[in-house]
């Protein structure tokens, strides 16, 4: 009727009549009630559908809104940030009070034996504490007939079609609706909304989306459920192997402690009667030179060095060993024990001691004219450049192509080391795993290496990238802040 009223208004602005003209006032009026006999018909449902479109209710074009925000409620990967994403969307949306969300927990009982039971959580990602031991909307006990009728559907709940008792639970929150959260093995949420009390009924379109809503959100808290259950498997993984790997490096140290300590008490016992040795070898040369032919001065040199030089070698091994041990428990460095290590005489050192194969050597290059120092243990920087040379000369030898580049550079807030050689590259979809635990994509590798560098380089106060080209080259830069040195 507004229509008409305001169409009223508008005709006696457009056309004054003089208020002495009756006919003319006469004739106006008969000729506007006949429009409105003439239009009724067709004006009505418009005006049914504005009046319909203006309630205070939950409306069809409230719930494409619902739909348009579905896409971003997918883009979540924790249930925390797509339960406060829900929680937002579901008080904007439909014009309530902020909604409960019930979380599943565990939670002891009087007996103290373990129960199930679902605990109000809040979307700075706290629960509220629990009042005492009765329940009450912030706890929900695992016989609560709403939990039990939210654990076998997965649709919309509604409090007037619910069972009496489930309706009973809804009314002591309070909530006129319910939208349960699935995961792959129980109930991991719920989330109840209260609307307003005067509403009238949820018509059947309304009910049809919201249960659409509730279905994608089901996905979407199954997505994450078993993103995170991947992930606690990965973990679990990554500990057990992690634990057998320390138990079996601690047999194998074990193994090889009790030959390295037999070498060096040899080799003790050869330091000091090898003096005399080589005294009488000289003597017996001067006298029989036929038989005992002279030795040069830079070969027995080499000989009167060799008990020196095993036994520096036995006790680098086992330095290696302890050190190796200490990491592979995932267990950080004592700071208290680094000393200044020149990063130069690290890579020299690795040069002079890498088990290199035949013609490996000559495709190592470095440039050690920019040397820095930094804190740490220099036996564990060597290791770490073992694996970063083995690394290289592997992926060398496999392209048939290429060299090894060693170089340090440096600017105004960080020195480096770059290790790079141009050999296969690393495949893109492969390089954010790179430093993994157990990761590897050789056949006979076990992916404790690069892991290991990580760790090591990290416990030093530096940290380890990569970048790689596949098929051009790999470069692993060593980053120190200059502040270490």
């Amino acid at each position: 009727m507004l229509v008409y009223v305001a169409l009223y208004g508008l005709l006696f602005l457009v056309l004054p009549a003089p208020e002495d003209d009756l006919l003319f006032q006469a004739m106006l009026h008969v000729g506007f009630i006949a429009f409105i006999c003439l239009t009724y018909d067709i004006f009505y449902p418009y005006m049914l559908m504005s009046f319909r479109s203006s309630r205070n209710s939950l409306p069809q074009r409230t719930m494409s809104e619902f739909v348009m925000q579905i896409n971003g409620m997918h883009q979540h990967t924790s249930l925390e940030s797509l339960l406060t994403f829900v929680a937002d969307m579901l008080q904007r949306l439909l014009h309530t009070k902020e909604p409960v969300i019930l979380v599943s927990g565990r939670t002891d009982d009087s007996t103290g034996q373990s129960t199930s039971a679902m605990r109000q959580w809040l979307p700075s990602g706290t629960f509220l504490p629990q009042q005492g031991g009765e329940e009450s909307a912030d706890t929900l006990q695992a016989d609560n007939p709403l939990l039990l009728h939210a654990r076998a559907r997965r649709n919309l709940i509604l409090a007037s079609e619910a069972p009496p008792a489930v309706s009973q639970a809804l009314a002591k929150i309070p909530a006129s609706l319910a939208l349960p959260g699935h995961g792959e093995q129980r109930l991991l949420c719920l989330i109840l909304v209260d609307t307003e009390p005067s509403r009238n009924a949820l018509s059947a379109e309304e009910i049809a989306l919201l249960n659409f809503f509730c279905g994608q959100l089901q996905i979407a808290i199954e997505r994450i459920d078993n993103l995170e259950r991947m992930q606690l498997r990965k973990e679990a993984a990554y500990k057990e192997k992690m634990s057998l790997m320390s138990t079996l490096s601690a047999t194998i140290a074990h193994e090889m402690r009790t030959p390295l300590s037999g070498v060096r008490a040899s080799i003790c016992g050869v330091e000091s009667y090898l003096p005399d040795l080589l005294a009488s070898y000289s003597l017996a040369s001067e006298q029989q030179p036929e038989r005992f032919p002279p030795l040069r001065s830079g070969r027995l040199l080499t000989l009167e060095q060799t008990p020196v030089r095993i036994k520096a070698m036995v006790d680098q091994a086992n330095a290696v060993i302890d050190l190796l041990l200490v990491n592979l428990r995932d267990r950080r460095l004592d700071p208290e024990t680094f000393l200044p290590c020149s990063m130069a005489a690290c890579i020299e050192e690795a040069l002079h001691t890498y088990p290199f194969k035949r013609n490996e050597q000559g495709r190592v290059e470095s440039s050690l004219q920019q040397d820095f120092s930094f804190l740490g243990i220099q036996a564990m920087m060597v290791y770490v450049l073992f694996n970063l040379l083995k690394n290289a000369l592997y992926s060398v030898e496999a392209a048939g192509k290429g060299k090894v580049m060693l170089t340090l550079e440096s600017d105004r807030h960080h020195e480096r080391l770059l290790v790079t050689d141009t050999g296969l590259g690393i495949d893109p979809a492969v390089l954010p795993r790179i430093f993994e635990g157990f990761f590897t994509t050789k056949s006979d590798g076990t992916g404790a290496g690069l892991a290991f560098c990580k760790r090591t380089v990290i416990n030093f106060g530096g940290d380890i990238s990569v970048d790689s080209q596949l098929g051009e080259y790999t470069t692993f830069t060593l980053s120190f802040p200059r502040s270490q040195a």
